[in-house]
C-alpha cells in the first residue's frame, strides 16, 4: 500500500482531488494485495474530500442494461470497484460511469436522461467541471474517455456517426424503478485509436506528468488542459483525432464523410 501511495503522490494525486482512472491490471501487477489494494490505495490518496470515477462502459447492447447488475467491460479494476460498497453508478445504457466520493451523486446523475453518451454534462465531463484530473495506468490515449468529452465540446461534425450498426439502434435498459425501457444512444463515442497525437500535443505543451503505478507506466493531466489542447486541435483540423486514411479503420471514413459535409 505505502508504494502505491508513494506513486499516486508522484503522480499528484493529493487528497480532495477528483480522478478518472483508465487502467490495465495487467499492466499494474503483480502488487502485494491484488487489485483490490490498488483501489484502496486510490482511495486513500484523495481522502478526504475527494472523488474517484472509473468507466463502466459494455461492448455489446444484446441484453438490456441493469444498473445494479450489468458487469463493465473495462478491465478487472473497474469491475471490482462497480461492486464496492459506497459506488455509485450512472444509468446509461452503453457508457455507464462508477463514482466514489463527493459529488458522487451529481456526477453519476448526468446520464439519467441518456442525453449523451461521453458528452457535454456527462459524468465524465462533470468531474472535468470540478476541477478534476485524469490518469492513465498501463494504457495509452486510446482508453482516454475525457477526449470524446472535448470532442463534444468543439462539435465534432461526426459526434452522432454510430460505432456500429448495434449502436444505431434502440437498446433497452431498465430504469431504477426496474420498468423496461428503450433507448437510442445519443452522441455515441466513435473511433479513439488516433487519440495519440492528443498525448504528443500535451506533452509538449509540458501538461503531462509521467510516473508509474504499481508497474505499470502511468499519466496524470488536468481534464481541463486536456479538453483545451483538443478543442484547439480540431480548430486547427476537424479530422485532427481520425485515423490514417490507408488504416483501415472501418468508423473513421464515415467520419470523414460527415466532416466533408460541413466543410
Amino acid at each position: 500500500m505505502t508504494t502505491l501511495l508513494n506513486d499516486l503522490r508522484a503522480l499528484g494525486i493529493a487528497p480532495s482531488d477528483r480522478v478518472a482512472l483508465h487502467s490495465s491490471w495487467h499492466a499494474i501487477r503483480p502488487i502485494e494485495g491484488g487489485p483490490e489494494a490498488v483501489i484502496d490505495a486510490l482511495q486513500q490518496a484523495m481522502a478526504p474530500g475527494g472523488t474517484l470515477l472509473m468507466p463502466a462502459f459494455r461492448d455489446h447492447l444484446q441484453e438490456p442494461f441493469q444498473v445494479e447488475t450489468t458487469p463493465s467491460n473495462c478491465g478487472l479494476l473497474t469491475e471490482l470497484f462497480r461492486r464496492r460498497p459506497g459506488v455509485q453508478r450512472s444509468l446509461h445504457v452503453s457508457h455507464s460511469a462508477l463514482a466514489w466520493g463527493d459529488r458522487a451523486d451529481w456526477i453519476v446523475s448526468a446520464h439519467e436522461e441518456g442525453r449523451t453518451a461521453l458528452g457535454v454534462d456527462s459524468p465524465f465531463d462533470r468531474l472535468a467541471q470540478l476541477g478534476g484530473k485524469v490518469l492513465l495506468a498501463g494504457v495509452g490515449f486510446n482508453r482516454n474517455s475525457m477526449v470524446h468529452v472535448a470532442e463534444a465540446h468543439f462539435g465534432v461534425p461526426y459526434r452522432n456517426v454510430a460505432w456500429s450498426e448495434e449502436f444505431a439502434r434502440p437498446v433497452d435498459y431498465f430504469d431504477r424503478a426496474g420498468v423496461r425501457r428503450a433507448t437510442t444512444i445519443a452522441e455515441c463515442p466513435g473511433c479513439s485509436e488516433g487519440f495519440g497525437v492528443v498525448e504528443l500535443r500535451m506533452r509538449r505543451d509540458g501538461l503531462l506528468r509521467d510516473g508509474k503505478l504499481g508497474n505499470a507506466p502511468a499519466m496524470a493531466m488536468l481534464a481541463r488542459d486536456l479538453i483545451a489542447a483538443v478543442k484547439k486541435m480540431l480548430a486547427e483540423s476537424k479530422t485532427a483525432l481520425l485515423c490514417p486514411e490507408a488504416s483501415g479503420c472501418p468508423y473513421c471514413p464515415k467520419a470523414r464523410a460527415a466532416c466533408a459535409l460541413v466543410a
